[in-house]
């Protein structure tokens, strides 16, 4: 991969721009590697914040389209992404499945499997399966956590969970704190709590194990 990304996206004469898309980085760059001084936007960056979803008007545009009106409830289950300053962000999956379908279902969990997610669960500290008790329960936790965490961390720091989760799109950052890395977080919405919910029952049945 490393010979990939040099000729593609760093030595390439014929190239202008080019876009990495995904929700954890698998390794730092750094000036001895064959990519770096890339622009990294994370979820709290203000940079395309409108761009990961539907916003809302394209969502209400779009129910008017299909003459579908229940717009509260499709806002309970797929609206609550947060990117930078940008709120009313729509799980673009979801609605498509919502609109083809006309029904609502946690359409975003067919998509993938969850087994990473619930795999950082199971082998969490006591307190991280507290505060995802609490998140289920509609409560909201503060948490630090470092947004550039890279993949090779995830099992190794303990508020990493967090950092994928929020870059996931479990969690939504309700606000943070850029100069302490605090955030205040909760589940962003009704879709990803039946996903949650599936998880945390998964834990207890033990179904994931070391």
């Amino acid at each position: 991969m490393q010979g990939f990304f040099n000729s593609t996206f760093k030595t390439n004469p014929w190239l202008e721009r080019g876009l990495l898309t995904g929700i954890t980085r698998i390794s730092k760059e750094s000036l001895f590697s064959d990519l770096n001084n890339l622009q990294v936007v994370s979820t709290t960056s203000n940079l395309y914040s409108d761009c990961f979803g539907f916003t809302e008007q394209e969502v209400f545009d779009a129910m008017d389209e299909y003459q579908l009106t229940d717009r509260n409830n499709v806002k309970r289950w797929y609206d609550g992404f947060i990117f930078g300053k940008t709120k009313g962000i729509y799980n673009p999956w979801s609605i498509i499945g919502y609109l083809k379908n006309k029904t609502f279902a946690p359409y975003w969990a067919q998509t993938s499997s969850n087994a990473l997610v619930g795999q950082l669960i199971s082998k969490a500290p006591i307190s991280i399966k507290d505060e995802c008790s609490d998140l289920i329960r509609g409560k909201s936790i503060v948490t630090t956590m470092d947004e550039q965490v890279s993949f090779s961390q995830l099992s190794g720091k303990k508020s990493a969970i967090w950092s994928l989760f929020m870059a996931a799109g479990y969690v939504k950052p309700i606000s943070f704190q850029s100069d302490t890395n605090e955030y205040h977080l909760a589940l962003t919405n009704h879709e990803v709590y039946i996903i949650m919910e599936e998880l945390i029952s998964d834990w207890f049945n033990n179904n994931y194990v070391d």
